[in-house]
């Protein structure tokens, strides 16, 4: 299961970034448009460990968030962390973003 603030980010949070969420990464991405090592790697882990299957418990990202990334308004959180890795730590040949959304609308979270 993946929530902004859920049990599942916070072992994550505790072994890269002890007092930083998933949204204070995102918020400080689109301040700087950069993340650390540490940033970087928090996200891919969360990414990397998404379970799109359970994404009904998947929280929608603000709309500043959404503009800001210039997805549409109705964009899960995980698809926003998709979004700056695809910025941020490019995989040759693979759009996280697209996968992600891909993900999403084979188990029935998003309609086409």
């Amino acid at each position: 299961m993946f929530a902004v603030n859920s049990t599942f980010a916070r072992p994550l949070a505790a072994a890269y970034m002890p007092t930083q969420t998933i949204e204070d990464v995102i918020e400080s991405w689109i301040a700087d448009r950069r993340l650390s090592r540490r940033q970087k790697a928090f996200l891919n882990e969360v990414y990397d460990r998404r379970e799109v299957a359970e994404a009904a418990s998947f929280n929608l990202c603000p709309r500043f968030e959404a503009t800001e990334l210039d997805v549409p308004e109705a964009t899960y959180w995980i698809q926003l962390v998709a979004t700056v890795l695809d910025f941020e730590d490019p995989r040759e040949g693979v759009v996280r973003y697209d996968e992600v959304t891909q993900e999403l609308e084979d188990y029935g979270h998003l309609s086409d």
